[in-house]
């Protein structure tokens, strides 16, 4: 949801000063009406507010009442072999289009308003919300997000991974089920169908072997290693001292 107004507002060139959503349940609580805490913050972030009042009939007008028809129309249009980008493409140009058409003259146009009047201005960067989305390496080594994939090591193949892409960063991220990260990756644009090499990243293991060093005696509790205590030393060179006098001579 976060990203789908971003990108509506950085068509349209700006934000209001408040947002009107009719009872969507990713963004009011059902139970108070009221817009949710965590949506609330991306309204600040964009300095707006949310108004979450259902909608009456009345209010909704021609255009919003005949939108359903001149969708079905350009769905019949697409091709079957178009992509995302293209159908995407498609439907924009159409809603620039029925944007200068005026709801009550349909065969009058009306020049269409300059990006972004009276418009606020939009931050630099979008609502920094993570997504996150599990997906199963491929048996090619690939895992495939947003209509283009992104290679892996080989032994990974059939392995369940989760890949994290936040919405304010150009690269995204691809990490094991436990949450070891395997590798970083350039963001690859939706649809395009690329396949984004893999770099050859070390892949962090899930339980990292453990760096003791050599001759070290580990705790029974799991703590640091510690050198022994002085009685233990001296208990060790005696029996060390032991041995040797109790192990068997030549002529034996």
């Amino acid at each position: 949801m976060v990203e789908a107004v971003d990108k509506t507002l950085r068509k349209l060139g700006g934000t209001s000063a408040y947002w009107r959503f009719d009872q969507v349940p990713s963004v009011c609580c059902p139970t108070t009406g009221r817009a949710a805490p965590e949506f609330s913050r991306v309204a600040d972030y964009y300095g707006t507010s949310i108004d979450c009042r259902p909608c009456q009939d009345g209010q909704k007008g021609v255009v919003r009442q005949d939108l359903p028809s001149v969708l079905r129309f350009w769905w019949r249009s697409v091709r079957d072999d178009a992509c995302v980008r293209t159908a995407q493409g498609s439907l924009d140009h159409l809603a620039e289009r029925m944007d200068g058409l005026d709801p009550w003259r349909p065969d009058k146009h009306r020049p269409a308003p300059p990006p972004g009047a009276g418009l606020r201005e939009l931050p630099t960067l979008p609502f920094p919300a993570r997504l996150c989305v599990v997906r199963s390496v491929t048996s090619q080594n690939l895992v495939v997000f947003r209509g283009n994939s992104y290679e892996v090591p080989f032994d990974l193949r059939g392995a369940l991974v989760e890949v994290r892409w936040r919405l304010d960063e150009p690269h995204l991220s691809i990490v094991t089920a436990g949450g070891a990260a395997i590798a970083r990756y350039p963001l690859a644009p939706p649809g395009a169908g690329l396949v984004v090499p893999y770099r050859g990243t070390d892949v962090v293991l899930e339980r990292p072997r453990n760096t003791v060093p050599r001759g070290s005696v580990i705790c029974g509790t799991g703590s640091a290693p510690r050198p022994l205590s002085p009685a233990a030393q001296a208990e060790a060179d005696a029996l060390r001292g032991r041995n040797i006098r109790a192990a068997p001579g030549p002529q034996d």
